[in-house]
């Protein structure tokens, strides 16, 4: 993109870029893109949008955004304020013009029920950041709704529900939702293995209501070790 239209604004963002280049120091790297965006992307893409717009963009207000300055230095700007899931629409993807992809009858898309990750303590996982640490939890009904508007809107039946961990008593009300309005989707999720939450009752719930499997971590068999990571 870059060497065809170099007047285009390309910035990347997401859980990879928010763990894996948060100390990004290479100015070289903002040769292939402009910008990165830490964290969660909402409040900020509506900023840089609007600093874009500007004859003279000023870069350095956009709220987690890593650049390089006029003297090619990185930088790192402040923070945005957690911007609670409930208060943010379902994603627009009818606006992204999906009949124009490939076999797009039978495409998934993702969906989140939820911000964070609701156990936010294994050892090893980066429970210090934003996106695992702010755990936010919208009513089922108002995630129910959400998905349903997505559904409506774009044809597509098939789903990824992307949280960090799915809350299982949450699946259990959206299953009940969507049986009981007879919605026909497949859907998938990733939840953490937990025996108080994840019972057989509500996978087979689960089933009913069309999910076609989940994924779970399994770090470890020995109890020892569980305890370590927490």
């Amino acid at each position: 993109i870059k060497e065809r239209h170099p007047e285009i604004h390309v910035t990347l963002g997401g859980p990879f870029v928010t763990i894996h280049l948060r100390e990004l120091r290479n100015a070289d790297f903002f040769q292939y893109v402009d910008s990165l965006i830490l964290d969660e992307g909402e409040a900020p893409l509506v900023a840089l949008h609007a600093a874009l717009l500007e004859e003279e963009p000023r870069l350095d207000a956009v709220p987690n955004l890593v650049w390089r300055n006029e003297q090619g230095a990185v930088v790192r700007n402040n923070s945005a304020p957690f911007v609670d899931l409930a208060r943010i629409p379902a994603p627009a993807y009818h606006r992204c013009g999906l009949a124009e992809y490939p076999d797009a009858a039978n495409m998934r898309l993702t969906v989140r029920l939820s911000k964070g990750c609701y156990w936010k303590r294994c050892a090893f996982c980066r429970v210090n950041l934003s996106i695992c640490r702010n755990y936010c939890q919208p009513d089922a009904e108002v995630a129910y709704r959400r998905l349903c508007e997505v559904i409506d809107a774009t044809g597509v039946t098939s789903y990824l529900f992307s949280d960090e961990s799915c809350a299982p008593e949450i699946l259990e009300q959206i299953s009940e939702m969507l049986c009981r309005e007879g919605r026909k989707i497949a859907w998938t999720f990733h939840t953490r293995i937990d025996r108080n939450r994840l019972t057989r009752s509500r996978v087979e719930k689960f089933r009913d209501a069309g999910c076609t499997g989940f994924t779970v971590g399994v770090e470890t068999y020995n109890n020892r070790l569980l305890k370590l990571l927490n």
